[in-house]
């Protein structure tokens, strides 16, 4: 008897490995001797960056620098100097397996940095990087989605998936200069950007972007007072993705690998000049559909099934979020006289998924300086933290993975307060995760039929919520024949009533 078996090729990306590195380093650093000695630090930034990641066998090794940037206040003429200094470090992460052509995701912040002043020319730096990782492979496997023939009834469940994964990665330089005739002079004390990217089109084989970065430049003026400059640069790439098409759900991220600022000409012709290395990621998506069997039986034969775990994703949502957020810092510690610029970065998110939605509560670092009633300058660090909430409906099966980036800053001051306006922007994703027993193997035995049942029909008395398909697998009948003799619709019955079960053990379908 002629029988028929389905199978379908399904992409599973697969975790490898997540978690957290941590990588510490140590610098014994000696001031240039045009660098003011150290009458008071002020505060020691640690700026890491991931620069390279490779995978090879079960071994990840990531390549890096961390920045290191002093502000202090100098000895000579008590002004607010800088100094920094990059330390390079190497990773090696053990993975739990071989990967063969694995996608990492890496974000670098500084976890702790202890900074001692030996001497007014010495320092003692201490510290470790934090790096939340996701190492994923595509994988693909086949599952039955159909069979006919033999008398057997099958049970699906139908699935929207992610189906084959594209992945490409560009690094470009950024770069603008801008008139600074009122800078003319200045020292750059703190040099900061961010990027984020605001539009995209899908092409056959690439992607194009768009996207907005943000400068943020602290100077110290020839007059020892403090200016802070902040420019936002557009800028667009294509990105050779290979496989990509116009109907897949991209997901972009952008990191900021580095920053330089040079200043040139002088007066009126006074030039600041800035490039910003970038690294774009594209990850993108087709999207399916498709059936799992996920119970079967034969009303003719007996039947074995051999089930797997099947564990699929899809994703759901794309992030695309901007928000302003108003923080309020103290400067009771001092005495403020003029507040010049206030330096944040991200400290740190905390993610919660309700059935509401995805509730992000941002911790932001935020440095005021200024000058104090003694002339002297001055640096406040307080970490203050704002509630964002993104309503959606979800369920305990979704995953969020939420990049924030901060765009742009403002701040005014009154009565020994600073009112912070942060622009915030939420990307990254939010996926569903299924977990479900699929059937991978069906065997019938066609040398020992099933003993037919000489009724034609049966009643049974079913209970309000019984399911169609366990009335018919007990009985060894049809589901549609049972559907048919009692003119039913849908699996699940909405109240009790006596049902019309056709014989066991002869098929009515065409095989």
């Amino acid at each position: 008897m002629d029988w028929k078996l389905t199978h379908e090729t399904l992409c599973r990306n697969e975790t490898v490995w997540e978690g957290t590195a941590e990588q510490g380093y140590a610098l014994d650093y000696l001031l240039p001797d045009y660098c003011s000695g150290i009458f008071k630090l002020l505060k020691c930034f640690a700026l890491p960056v991931v620069t390279g990641k490779v995978v090879v066998g079960d071994k990840l090794t990531l390549d890096g620098t961390v920045q290191l940037r002093l502000l202090y206040i100098g000895e000579e003429d008590h002004r607010i100097a800088a100094v920094t200094q990059s330390v390079p470090f190497t990773k090696t992460v053990d993975l739990p397996r071989s990967c063969n052509d694995a996608a990492v995701s890496v974000n670098a912040s500084g976890g702790s940095v202890s900074c001692r002043v030996v001497n007014a020319k010495r320092v003692d730096i201490h510290g470790s990087v934090l790096m939340p990782i996701s190492v994923t492979e595509q994988q693909t496997f086949t599952a039955l989605t159909d069979v006919q023939g033999q008398g057997v009834q099958t049970r699906s469940t139908a699935l929207k998936i992610d189906g084959s994964c594209k992945h490409a990665e560009k690094q470009f330089t950024l770069q603008e200069e801008w008139e600074a005739a009122a800078y003319d002079g200045a020292a750059v004390l703190d040099l900061r950007g961010s990027a984020v990217i605001t539009e995209h089109k899908l092409l056959a084989g690439k992607a194009i972007i768009k996207g907005e970065a943000q400068v943020h430049i602290l100077l110290s003026m020839p007059d020892g007072s403090l200016a802070a400059w902040q420019q936002s640069l557009p800028f667009s790439q294509i990105i050779d993705v290979n496989g990509l098409s116009e109907e897949d759900q991209p997901l972009f991220s952008v990191e900021l690998l580095g920053i330089e600022a040079e200043q040139s000409g002088s007066g009126e012709d006074a030039i600041i000049g800035i490039a910003m290395q970038l690294r774009v990621t594209c990850t993108a998506y087709e999207s399916r559909e498709v059936a799992l069997l996920t119970d079967a039986y034969s009303v003719c034969y007996p039947c074995e099934l051999q089930r797997m775990p099947v564990s699929l994703t899809r994703l759901d949502r794309v992030l695309s979020e901007r928000e302003t957020a108003h923080l309020g810092l103290s400067l009771d510690s001092v005495t403020a006289v003029s507040v010049a610029d206030v330096l944040c970065d991200i400290a740190g998110v905390q993610t919660s998924v309700t059935p509401q939605g995805v509730s992000l509560a941002v911790a932001v670092r935020a440095l005021v300086i200024g000058i104090d009633d003694n002339g002297l300058p001055f640096a406040v660090e307080q970490t203050v933290t704002h509630q964002m909430e993104l309503p959606c409906e979800l369920t305990d099966a979704h995953r969020c993975r939420p990049e924030v980036t901060l765009t742009a800053s403002s701040f005014s001051v009154s009565d020994q307060r600073v009112d912070l306006r942060l622009s915030i922007a939420v990307t990254g994703s939010i996926t569903y995760h299924y977990q479900i027993e699929a059937i991978d193997a069906l065997r019938v035995d066609e040398e020992n039929r099933l003993p037919e049942n000489d009724a034609g029909l049966v009643l049974y008395f079913a209970k309000e919520g019984e399911s169609v398909w366990e009335i018919a697998k007990a009985y060894r009948s049809e589901v549609s024949g049972i559907t048919a003799e009692n003119a039913l619709e849908g699996d699940t019955l909405d109240t009790d009533r006596v049902l019309l079960i056709p014989a066991s053990g002869s098929s009515h379908t065409a095989w």
